[in-house]
């Protein structure tokens, strides 16, 4: 619980194939802390707050065999591909600088989402529980402004 927490449910439509959900939370946890200076030091939280939401379709590879043994593992464990879509809302605390060393606290709201080509792989435990290690790679936008801002 640092500020982001996700959770995601996987599907198998077939050999090599399945499908994941994700819905995450974000703000729930650390809450980081800003400091700026606008005729004293001051110190606020950042207060982040919202939600994301992912869906991809799981291309994997034939399940792994246990070697010098003729028995399979299970179905979705191994290496795959995958290409994600993910979406989201979240407002939080910013400093902003207004002119003339003036900075004042205000709420942005951010809306984001990204498109991805994940590669990773994982492993199932007891047909109920998946290890799952991935990187991905894609394209991201929002709306977050930066410039002229002290704090981003």
């Amino acid at each position: 619980m640092i500020g982001y927490s996700q959770i995601t449910y996987e599907k198998s439509t077939g050999v090599g194939k399945s499908y994941e959900l994700t819905l995450g939370i974000i703000g729930a946890g650390k809450n980081q802390l800003i400091d700026y200076y606008d005729t004293q030091f001051r110190l606020a939280k950042k207060n982040q707050f919202g939600i994301a939401a992912g869906a991809g379709y799981k291309f994997s590879k034939l399940p792994d065999f246990l070697f010098g043994r003729t028995r399979f593992t299970h179905l979705m464990q191994g290496g795959y591909a995958r290409p994600t879509i993910y979406v989201g809302n979240y407002s939080e605390n910013r400093v902003a600088y207004k002119g003339n060393n003036q900075y004042v606290l205000e709420r942005q709201n951010v809306t984001f989402g990204a498109l991805q080509i994940e590669l990773g792989k994982q492993w199932v435990f007891g047909d109920k529980f998946l290890l799952d290690v991935y990187w991905g790679l894609g394209w991201g936008f929002d709306n977050k402004k930066g410039n002229g801002y002290w704090y981003d």
